[in-house]
Parts: C-alpha cells; sequence; structure tokens
C-alpha cells in the first residue's frame, strides 16, 4: 500500500512539474507571438496608416491563442467606445488575456494601449518600439533561461516528491 502510495505522489509531483514546465512554455509563446504582431503593425502603420481597427482585425486573424484572444476581445469591446476609452478595453484585455506574462510586460503593454490611435502616427510609432524593446528582451532573456529553468523545475519538484516519499514510509 505504501509503495502505491509512494508512486502516486511520484507521479502527481511529475504532472506538476510538467505543468509549470508548460506554462512557462506557452508565456514564452505568448510574447513571442504577440511581439511579431506588435512588429507587423507597425509596419502597417508605417506604410499604409491602416486605421487602429484594421490593425486589429489583421492581428487578430493572423495570431494564435492567447495573442488572438487579446485582439479579438479588444475588437468585440469597440462597440461600447462611447462607454469606454479605448485604454480602458486595451487594459482589460491584457489583464484578462495575458496572465501568464510577467508585471513588467503587462505594463509595458497597457502603457502602448494609452497611445495607438491617441497620438500622431510618429508617437504611436514610439510607443510601439518602446514596448518592442522591453518585449524583445523579455522573450529572447527567457527562451534563454527555458532549458536551465526546466531542469530546475524538474528537479524540485522530484525531489520534494521523493521527500514526501520518505515521509510516507
Amino acid at each position: 500500500m505504501r509503495l502505491f502510495g509512494a508512486i502516486c505522489v511520484m507521479l502527481a509531483v511529475s504532472a506538476f512539474a510538467c505543468s509549470l514546465i508548460s506554462n512557462e512554455k506557452r508565456a514564452l509563446r505568448c510574447l513571442g507571438t504577440l511581439c511579431c504582431a506588435l512588429e507587423r503593425m507597425r509596419a502597417e502603420l508605417t506604410t499604409r496608416l491602416c486605421p487602429t481597427q484594421d490593425l486589429l482585425h489583421e492581428a487578430a486573424n493572423t495570431t494564435e491563442g492567447e495573442t488572438a484572444q487579446f485582439f479579438f476581445q479588444i475588437l468585440e469591446g469597440m462597440d461600447s467606445l462611447t462607454t469606454k476609452s479605448f485604454a480602458e478595453l486595451w487594459q482589460e484585455a491584457v489583464e484578462t488575456s495575458f496572465s501568464l506574462l510577467p508585471e513588467t510586460e503587462k505594463n509595458a503593454l497597457i502603457t502602448l494601449g494609452g497611445s495607438l490611435g491617441r497620438y500622431a502616427l510618429e508617437e504611436q510609432l514610439s510607443a510601439i518600439d518602446r514596448f518592442l524593446l522591453v518585449g524583445q528582451a523579455a522573450f529572447q532573456a527567457r527562451r534563454a533561461a527555458l532549458p536551465d529553468k526546466r531542469r530546475l523545475i524538474v528537479a524540485l519538484c522530484e525531489t520534494a516528491g521523493i521527500f514526501l516519499c520518505l515521509l510516507l514510509l
């Protein structure tokens, strides 16, 4: 019976480790697709001066996962622009769609939403550039740290599982 309990504990901590690693990969993928979408939005703004709604629609249709959900949520909220500002819609979408991202990236993204579609073209482009600096640096750092973080998560979870098994015996 104790052996069965020890096996269950080890399986549970292994599943927990897999879940943590999966969340880290999702956050990395989310940040990467967000940076790519904003780069495309910047290019469209620079070349064609597209309206914000067209930019959001294109970004929603060319991304996936949390990033697509983010852009679709803003597009759905565009009907309520009489009661809420674009910056408020943007902030709500950031908080609902990007719960996996650290506060630094979320705050930079919220700041970006305050200037999109609101200021002159140069100011919008510089706001996108500021976020891209933060977002791409965070993406590169997270991607470089992922293998070590993965090993650390597995080692800590398995060590905790072994400790729990020893307590059970």
